[in-house]
């Protein structure tokens, strides 16, 4: 076998290079290329010829290798995987038109936004680079004001019995944006667009629906997308988290432009006191058979004491895993270029070689991704890359590609064993436009290496997958019927949550909604099983299995302002995808580590697991299954299997005021209506100058008296049996205390306009905390504290 052959081709893909050029011939080059910088670029990277379009029957087919590639303004962002990341090589990166837009040590890997071919092959000549591959955009799973999520997942008799709230807790959340432009920003909004800092005075804030200050760590998206109006879905996660669970913190951080900078963002929140983490990206161009650094990042987040909820995707059954089998085994191994039939891979279910794709008009568009069991070398240097060589083909009729009427492939260079490289994916884009349904054929070709065994181990076939992603969205029809949970939401611990319905809730009426009496899982929620990932972050042969989807949560609820409103009985836009059920599992899991902080996040995953009801309707089945998991989030019955004990907790005044409620109308999505907002009253403390209870507190003056609304609440299971105290502190001085009396069971004590001396002009820092002398051993000493930063005006204003 000559292992450094080039064979030309006259259509379709580029994976060569001229030497001093980006711009190449068409052709495959076979292994690994002689020229040292060519071998360190994928195929997109390799020539601006990787887009055809045909004309077909009833309309146009236009197939491409580089579309939806992360950006950074008209800049190509590149991953650059390094033997290593440091200051030294970081000085190598001369660059004329590029910036680097993330430096990663911990992975080696270097992201840069590239604006001339010349940078490109600047990079590629510093000797620690080994590979630059192009970063691919992600998606949010959205689908097609109290959030019927409090009643869905049985959270207001939580609250009637127990005043859980989340306290103590904070949850982070990654997602597109959370405050970019109105409807969230209102004219004294703060801080300015795309600059991190302490969100203030926010639409949804003044309306009630959030905390008072949310920390955004980063909220830069539309920085690397100009143009592109990100559609703050951060926010509305944020809005169902606030409704379950109003007594926990939140923090943001964005998960663009690529899949590192949102691994970054992990480790952020957990840096920033985040006990809960929630996301609802997919990226399909992270590593699915490695451990990939969102996975990492994810798994070492909950080895510090975080848990994680990711969204499972709203791909449904596109997918399929198989093993490599030859369909035409009789044929002698090739590596033809375009390839014949003697290497084409063999689908289920009687398809043959060519499966077929099918799009509907007037328009249609999927993403074919296929990546197989081999490590990346971006990723994991170490190990050289692929050791196997496979090719992705569109084709116009079911005949192999050197006889089909038109054929076009995304077809990058891998290697083989004793010559390893590349990165084992292959993606197409895929566009359609006409008058009528058109049908395609997809192949898989063995290009290069074995077929039988991977060389990383003898008894491991070579295994591929294929993601039609978001197929069923883009109007596309397949017959693929298998797992789409993929990268980081099958990281070790992760909580993956798929969605069901909210009026499918057993608290709702199953029986008259969906396509059958019992519990129906969303018709997109992705389906998972028992995924196998053999390569760890270091790509070396580390098989394990994670079993996902784990649980299940609704979608479908209520926000002030995203989504698509329909027929459901209120005025406001219902959020659907397992981006809303994602959210809604972090703030059920809020619930139960205020109600027990000594929780891990193990505990909370086999809590939720064991208390979930069973979803058995279409898709799904009794028992644990591969698309709702162990079954629907039940908050009430989880609460109930925490250990048994007493807790102390700050909560509102009044328990009227624990369950956030929204009037008004919504009539024009997006758009802000001086009829729509009546804040809701929940403050664990409120002050006044005036012993009268007020909806608005008023302002606070130098000179006057204060009065303070607030309660403590016996949150546990067992009886407290002990007196206590409570304190007032300002700027951390106690300025008043107060005799709690023993609090038998769930109970409350509540005082209301108690009066505290008058304050000074300024800021200031008032707490209010119970158990003061730390008398009662609690299952959570977090939530006795409540703190409010105030503003007192002189008298004379």
């Amino acid at each position: 076998m000559n292992s450094r052959t080039t064979r030309t081709v006259a259509a379709a893909v580029v994976v060569g290079m001229c030497a001093g050029a980006i711009a190449a011939p068409i052709t495959k080059t076979v292994g690994v290329s002689p020229n040292p910088q060519v071998r360190k670029l994928a195929a997109p990277l390799l020539s601006k010829e990787t887009e055809k379009t045909f004309a077909v029957k009833s309309g146009t087919l236009k197939v491409s290798t580089h579309k939806n590639l992360a950006k950074a303004g008209k800049r190509k962002i590149v991953f650059v995987g390094c033997t290593a990341v440091n200051d030294a090589v970081l000085k190598k990166f001369v660059l004329k038109d590029s910036k680097i837009t993330g430096v990663y040590p911990d992975s080696n890997v270097v992201t840069v936004a590239v604006g001339s071919d010349e940078d490109l092959q600047t990079i590629a000549s510093i000797p620690e680079v080994v590979r630059i591959r192009p970063a691919h955009k992600g998606r949010s799973n959205v689908g097609i004001a109290e959030s019927q999520g409090v009643k869905a997942h049985r959270v207001d008799s939580v609250r009637a019995a127990r005043y859980l709230d989340g306290a103590s807790q904070k949850v982070g959340i990654l997602s597109d944006s959370f405050a970019y432009g109105p409807p969230v920003r209102g004219e004294d909004t703060e801080p300015p667009p795309n600059t991190p800092g302490i969100l203030r005075n926010s639409v949804p804030q003044e309306a009630g629906e959030l905390p008072r200050e949310v920390e955004l760590l980063a909220d830069d998206a539309n920085v690397y997308w100009p143009g592109w109006t990100p559609g703050d879905e951060g926010e509305a996660m944020a809005e169902l988290i606030h409704d379950i669970a109003p007594g926990a913190k939140l923090a943001f951080h964005t998960a663009e432009p690529d899949f590192m900078r949102m691994a970054q963002g992990i480790l952020a929140l957990r840096s920033a006191g985040c006990t809960i983490i929630t996301d609802d990206y997919t990226y399909y161009d992270e590593p699915w058979f490695m451990e990939s650094p969102v996975s990492t990042a994810i798994a070492s987040v909950i080895r510090s004491g975080a848990a994680y909820f990711t969204c499972a995707g709203n791909s449904g059954d596109s997918g399929i895993r198989l093993v490599y089998r030859d369909a035409n085994p009789s044929v002698t191994d090739n590596e033809s270029w375009p390839a014949t039939d003697a290497d084409l891979a063999l689908w289920d279910s009687g398809y043959g070689p060519y499966l077929p794709i099918t799009f509907t008009p007037p328009e249609s568009h999927v993403t074919l991704v296929l990546q197989w069991n081999q490590p990346w070398e971006t990723f994991a240097p170490s190990t050289g890359g692929a050791q196997v060589d496979l090719d992705l083909y569109l084709l116009s009729d079911p005949a192999p590609p050197n006889e089909a009427l038109f054929w076009f492939a995304s077809a990058d260079s891998q290697g083989q064993p004793g010559e390893p490289g590349g990165d084992p994916i292959e993606i197409l884009d895929i566009y359609y436009s006409g008058t009528g349904p058109f049908t395609v054929y997809v192949a898989v070709d063995h290009f290069w290496g074995p077929q039988n065994r991977i060389p990383q181990n003898r008894r491991a076939p070579v295994e591929f997958w294929l993601w039609a992603y978001r197929a069923d969205e883009g109007g596309v029809i397949t017959p693929l019927l298998g797992p789409v949970t993929t990268g980081h939401q099958t990281a070790s611990g992760v909580g993956c949550v798929g969605a069901v319905r909210f009026e499918e809730a057993p608290a709702y009426d199953p029986t008259s909604h969906g396509p059958t009496s019992l519990i129906d899982p969303e018709w997109f929620t992705a389906r998972g099983g028992s995924i196998q990932i053999p390569f760890d972050a270091n790509g070396r042969y580390r098989p394990r299995v994670a079993t996902v989807p784990n649980i299940a949560a609704v979608d479908g609820c209520d926000t002030l302002f995203f989504g698509v409103d329909y027929d459901d009985g209120t005025p406001f836009p219902n959020f659907f995808g397992t981006s809303a059920a994602a959210p809604n599992a972090a703030a059920v899991a809020a619930l139960l580590r205020q109600a027990d902080s000594k929780l891990k996040p193990a505990d909370v995953m086999k809590i939720l697991s064991q208390t979930a009801v069973d979803v058995t309707g279409e898709r799904a089945a009794a028992g644990f299954d591969a698309v709702t998991g162990a079954g629907l989030i039940d908050a009430s019955a989880a609460i109930g299997k925490v250990r048994k004990g007493e807790n102390l907790a700050i909560v509102p005044a009044e328990a009227t005021d624990v369950i956030p409620t929204l009037k008004g109308n919504n009539d024009q999505q997006g758009a802000k209506s001086s009829k729509l907002i009546i804040p809701n009253y929940y403050r664990p403390l409120r002050l006044s100058n005036s012993p009268e209870f007020v909806p608005f507190p008023e302002r606070l003056f130098s000179g006057q008296p204060v009065y303070a609304w607030f309660s403590v609440a016996n949150t546990g299971t067992s009886e407290a049996g002990k007196a206590s105290r409570a304190d007032i502190l300002v700027d951390g001085t106690v300025v008043a205390s107060f005799a709690v009396p023993p609090l038998y069971g769930p109970s409350i004590y509540s005082f209301s306009a108690v009066e505290l001396p008058p304050f000074s002009e300024g800021q200031h820092v008032v707490e209010v905390r119970a158990d003061a002398t730390n008398r009662i051993r609690e299952l959570n000493e977090a939530d006795n504290s409540y703190f409010l930063n105030v503003t007192v005006l002189s008298e004379a204003e």
